[in-house]
């Protein structure tokens, strides 16, 4: 992989997830929120968080693999760029943060969002470790435009 690849992945990711960051709070009370209302229980909430962050990854991956197989060259980079910087928000989600208590923030945030205390805390356990394929969701999709 060249020098110029390299770097475009390190900036588009940096611009990712700066604008992950921006938009947490509106991603997570845009797509977690109904999740709380139709949950029943701390269970049904944790499951329905992680068949909705699934749901998300899965779509992802259906999406970058369609604008391959119909376009090519300059014109699925492109769509793949957008895509990510879409994608990239809700994969981020979850991610562990360095708060004093392990997914502060993120309980936090689902609480604002419509969460019990103890659903916001089993939805944050059961995401968390999630974001990491998140992430290589994002990435996998980069490496292949940008190493090519």
């Amino acid at each position: 992989m060249s020098a110029g690849a390299t770097w475009s992945i390190v900036g588009v990711l940096m611009a990712a997830t700066l604008l992950a960051f921006v938009t947490r709070s509106w991603v997570i009370g845009r797509l977690w929120g109904p999740v709380f209302r139709i949950a029943h229980g701390t269970a049904s909430a944790a499951l329905l968080s992680v068949l909705l962050y699934l749901a998300c990854m899965a779509i992802h991956g259906l999406v970058q693999y369609a604008v391959h197989a119909a376009f090519g060259g300059w014109l699925a980079t492109t769509l793949t760029l957008v895509w990510t910087f879409a994608y990239t928000p809700v994969a981020l989600v979850p991610l562990p943060d360095r708060d004093r208590e392990p997914f502060g923030d993120l309980r936090r945030e689902l609480e604002k969002a419509g969460a019990t205390f103890p659903q916001a805390r089993a939805s944050a356990w059961v995401t968390g470790p999630l974001s990491f394929l998140g992430l290589g969701a994002v990435l996998g999709p980069l490496f292949v435009e940008f190493a090519s």
